[in-house]
């Protein structure tokens, strides 16, 4: 095991993981190795990567990880539906080398491609023109999604804030606003399990519909995400009960997506204990070791 680099942290958390992160292979503001070096610097234990429909920044941040004595968790961040409501769907420990799941990932990419094309021509109905390109361009490498048209009517001066951007544009409801097309919970479980991972439900209190638990655990769901910073003091009691009723392994983490969003001391703020590190990792082990 290697020894983890101590001489750059500002504070210690050697026991303490944060599982919910996102980079700029994603709607991240940080490079998957800046993102480590920030982990590294909060003397975080351990971070999974969980980017939005995509896993081009893990290896990376396995790397990064590996030099500054950061266990960096391999993830996912799914975007599911139920009628017409989201839910997001966390894969941890996957293999993000697997073809099948990778198809998937593209899949889902194309999706939100096209979303983007019917969002700025909806946009350009109305008087708004924000170049196409330039918006592939703002996704980088990764998934491309509304918030880089947000960052994009902010750069053209068609909003103040990316806020205002959803808020008044491109929100739920707002001109601008297209539906996209989501896999079923049961199909992006499915799917972590087909890259060996444990799929978990992401920040439920937002969803706000406990009721549906039962139905996702029927599904193969095996973590509850309790931690998060959207999440009161009851609903991390609530989510704690409900995770025990159903067995789940109780997970957590920061959400961080980079300075502008929730601040530069979001990330080690809402972590858990190390050792569920272990129980996922455990869990994961437990389905590439079942028979085919």
């Amino acid at each position: 095991m290697q020894r983890r680099t101590r001489a750059v942290r500002t504070r210690e958390l050697p026991w303490r993981a944060d599982l919910h992160t996102h980079t700029t292979f994603s709607d991240g503001l940080l490079s998957p190795t800046a993102l480590v070096e920030r982990a590294a610097h909060c003397g975080l234990a351990a971070i999974a990567i969980t980017d939005h429909d995509a896993v081009s920044g893990v290896q990376e941040a396995l790397t990064s990880g590996a030099q500054l004595g950061i266990e960096v968790v391999p993830g996912v961040e799914i975007s599911a539906g139920i009628d017409t409501q989201e839910i997001h769907v966390l894969g941890y420990w996957i293999d993000h080398t697997n073809a099948e799941f990778d198809s998937w990932l593209r899949r889902f990419q194309a999706i939100r491609v096209d979303r983007i094309g019917s969002i700025l021509q909806r946009l350009d109905d109305i008087g708004i023109h924000i170049d196409y390109d330039y918006v592939i361009a703002l996704g980088g490498p990764g998934a491309v999604g509304r918030p880089h048209i947000a960052k994009a009517l902010v750069e053209y001066g068609f909003v103040g804030t990316e806020a205002e951007a959803f808020e008044t544009l491109i929100g739920d409801g707002c001109p601008g606003y297209t539906a996209r097309e989501r896999v079923s919970p049961a199909d992006a479980i499915r799917i972590i399990n087909t890259a060996g991972g444990v799929a978990g439900w992401a920040h439920p209190a937002v969803e706000g519909h406990d009721e549906w638990l039962e139905s996702l655990v029927d599904m193969g769901l095996e973590a509850l995400e309790v931690v998060h910073p959207d999440h009161s003091r009851d609903d991390v009691q609530r989510y704690r009960r409900l995770a025990g009723r159903f067995g789940l392994i109780m997970t957590g983490g920061s959400d961080f997506h980079g300075n502008d969003k929730e601040g530069a001391q979001t990330l080690g703020r809402y972590t858990v204990d190390n050792a569920i590190v272990r129980q996922l990792e455990d869990s994961a082990s437990s389905h590439r070791e079942a028979p085919t």
